[in-house]
């Protein structure tokens, strides 16, 4: 996986700022640019929001539109509630216009459409109040019908309340309330009566009443629901008319949910580049660094206080440095600083840096030797990981790309690691690449100082000796020891420890020199050994190969002269003494070599009809297992068993449904496979307490975690639904899943 330098994290902690789906939506779909136009477009947008913003604060007034986005995939009827909600939305769209039309330059940028669409929203407030109802003028027609309809109800109570006080006067009547069942407007009388007084909609809890819709308010009532019903189709004439208009204008309503997104992101990243003190410096295509107050972003949120920033430059003519110096001393930030701050201006997200100061922007960034595990799957170790970096870097990679080299050799022989580097290095310089290597090897500090390139330079962090410690300030045409011992003694070691090691210094290079001997003797007395036996085994087998044969010739005479008496003496108790003698034979000439036995193989025992398993070898004898029996044999008693052989497995099936205390699971940060296979188990654990609803924390990042999460859902029968929640609730970072409750 290519090193990214955590512009992950960068991005997750912008997204905390991020305010609408829209915002989310645009974070996820950010890319970085190589262009330094498109760039610096991208940071003029910052800074004017900036400056409208400090005239007086944005406020984003937004209302869910997740269902509502079902326009860009299809033509729908929308609802009331959903046209109020985009009437909320258009109103939110508007307010924020009227602040980006204080900037001349966001102005021709945002919102251009609004005014093609301000007639919807001019529409949309004709049929709703402010409540999200709809207004009985909102048509001719449905205030004609809302007039009637409340003529008829003002009927239809008049008419009950005067039942209601002629029963009044009985026993029957229960309370003096007017209720609603089954559409229809009842009163509440005694069971006994209650078929004399009306038509019967249902019975009390106890059955001891029932509601009852009076005889004389029948036919009005009927009136009153055909009524009801001319009404809901009025509306929903109101919302066809209203969604057609919506559907024309399709292309427009998404330019702006595109243009609010925007928007949103703008705004998120300006928050964060508060809190880091974010500016935009100088950069270019030109292949100079110059670093004014530089901090590594990450770091600066961490420990503002402590935090010490970068002050140097480094030449447009240098192609290479390699970096050393102490342990600790800043070579790994310094490298992730650069990296870093890279891929954030590409993305055009102000970094922690002096606006004078100025940075290379290549098309791509290569990270080697931060992430410090080879493939497992492939059986690879870092140093052969690296190495199909590097070769992937010299056979594909053009001029205009950045090569930043942690711990560069670190896992290999000094020696051969410092040749192999350097060489390596001469190659990447001939591909007029920038490229920072940080190394420990004396070696390759040595050939850069031997082959007196100036395109290729040493250079170093200092540290202070007087003091043991680092200085972070880099050092052009130097190089450092790791001074190792010195850190050691400041971080507390022991001084007999340190005297001991510095014995141990001084006698390396006399140890290395006698060990290197010793193994290349051990090596060639290995290697004769080897021969010796070789040779002894070919004769062995040759000798073994001439004994079988020998073997064969004899019983090939055997089976001959039992064949021959058979003929003579046709006796048939000989007969069947012969064939069993053919068969043994026969089995003898099945007979594998010794060294083929293999455990796990199944072959047939000299006086037992059935095969056994072979489960252990030990030189000439070999243990069986027959049935339920085991037994011992030697190899030359063994015959390959002629039958097929299933083995069988003994299979339990286990059922565990544990106790579920949350219905939520977070596998942000994870890697793929381990994220699926905490839900996998996460989701059957759920469905198998009888969960209904479930939520999955994937985060924003680039969006794999969440496809991969998707894509294994929609494969699971049990599993009804799943979905983003509202931005308030996680958005695009959190999964739903519903299950199904048969």
């Amino acid at each position: 996986m290519k090193y990214n330098f955590e512009i992950d994290k960068v991005i997750e902690l912008i997204s905390k700022n991020i305010l609408t789906p829209a915002g989310e939506e645009k974070l996820i779909e950010l890319e970085p640019s190589g262009e330094i136009e498109s760039i610096k477009q991208e940071f003029r947008k910052i800074k004017e929001f900036e400056r409208i913003k400090m005239e007086g604060e944005i406020v984003f007034e937004f209302p869910d539109l997740e269902n509502f986005k079902n326009i860009y995939l299809k033509e729908k009827v929308f609802t009331p509630s959903e046209l109020f909600v985009f009437l909320k939305f258009l109103e939110g769209i508007g307010k924020l216009k009227s602040f980006i039309n204080q900037s001349d330059f966001l102005k021709e940028r945002f919102f251009t459409d609004y005014d093609n669409i301000f007639f919807l929203l001019k529409e949309l407030k004709g049929i709703f109040t402010d409540k999200g109802e709809i207004r009985d003028d909102a048509t001719p027609e449905l205030n004609r019908i809302r007039v009637d309809k409340k003529r008829l109800m003002n009927r239809i109570f008049g008419m009950l309340k005067g039942k209601v006080q002629e029963l009044s006067k009985t026993e029957f009547l229960k309370d003096e309330e007017i209720r609603i069942r089954e559409g229809r407007f009842v009163i509440l009388v005694d069971r006994s009566v209650a078929g004399k007084i009306g038509v019967v909609h249902g019975y009390s809890r106890k059955e001891l009443s029932a509601y009852v819709e009076p005889f004389e308010v029948v036919g009005i009532q009927n009136d009153y629901k055909e009524i009801e019903e001319d009404e809901r189709k009025e509306i929903e004439r109101i919302c066809i008319n209203l969604s057609k208009i919506i559907w024309e204008n399709t292309s427009i309503i998404r330019n702006i949910y595109k243009d609010l997104g925007e928007i949103d992101l703008i705004n998120a990243k300006l928050i964060f580049s508060r809190k880091i003190n974010g500016n935009e410096p100088s950069y270019s295509k030109r292949k100079f660094f110059s670093l004014r107050n530089t901090y590594h972003p990450l770091l600066y949120l961490k420990k503002k206080e402590n935090a010490v920033p970068y002050n140097f430059d480094l030449p447009e003519e240098i192609d290479i440095f390699v970096i050393s110096g102490p342990n600790g001393g800043g070579k790994t930030v310094f490298l992730k600083t650069l990296g870093l701050i890279i891929n954030m201006l590409k993305l055009a997200i102000p970094v922690p840096s002096s606006p004078d100061s100025h940075f290379y922007i290549p098309d791509g960034i290569n990270g080697i030797g931060f992430e410090t595990e080879g493939s497992i799957d492939e059986g690879e170790s870092n140093f052969t990981a690296h190495l199909k970096s590097f070769k992937g870097i010299i056979d594909d990679s053009k001029g205009d790309s950045l090569i930043l080299v942690d711990e560069y050799m670190g896992n290999t022989d000094p020696d051969e690691g410092s040749a192999l580097g350097f060489s390596i290095i001469k190659e990447i310089l001939n591909k007029d690449m920038k490229a920072f290597f940080v190394t420990h090897l004396n070696g390759i500090k040595a050939f850069v100082e031997k082959e007196n390139d100036r395109r290729i330079k040493n250079a170093s962090f200092g540290f202070d000796s007087l003091k043991k410690i680092p200085t972070y300030r880099l050092n052009l045409g130097s190089f450092e020891s790791s001074f190792a011992f010195e850190i050691a003694e400041r971080a507390g070691l022991k001084r007999e420890v340190l005297e001991r090691a510095k014995g141990y210094s001084s006698g390396i290079g006399e140890i290395l020199k006698e060990m290197k001997q010793r193994m290349e003797k051990m090596e060639l007395e290995h290697k004769m050994w080897f021969e010796r036996e070789k040779k002894k085994l070919d004769q062995e087998k040759r000798e073994m190969e001439e004994s079988l044969i020998k073997r064969l010739e004899e019983i090939e005479k055997e089976i001959e002269h039992i064949i021959d008496q058979i003929k003579k003496e046709k006796d048939i108790k000989k007969a069947k003494e012969a064939k069993r003698k053919i068969l043994y034979h026969k089995k003898s000439l099945q007979k594998k070599l010794p060294e083929d036995i293999q455990v796990g193989a199944f072959y047939e025992i000299d006086g037992f009809s059935s095969p056994g398993e072979v489960i252990a070898v030990d030189r000439d004898k070999v243990l069986m297992k027959i049935g339920a029996l085991k037994v011992w044999t030697e190899k030359d008693k063994l015959v390959l068993s002629s039958k097929k052989i299933h083995k069988k497995e003994n299979v339990e099936t286990l059922t565990y449904i544990p106790s579920m205390k949350n219905y939520s699971i977070s596998v942000r940060g994870l890697k793929r496979d381990d994220a699926l296979e905490q839900v996998e188990r996460f989701v059957y654990e759920s469905y198998a307490q009888g969960v209904e609803e479930v939520r999955i924390l994937h985060g924003l990042g680039e969006g794999i975690l969440k496809e991969a999460i998707w894509d294994y859902l929609k494969r699971v029968k049990f599993v009804s639904d799943f979905f983003h929640p509202p931005y308030y609730e996680g958005g695009y970072g959190v999964t739903v899943v519903k299950f199904k409750n048969d």
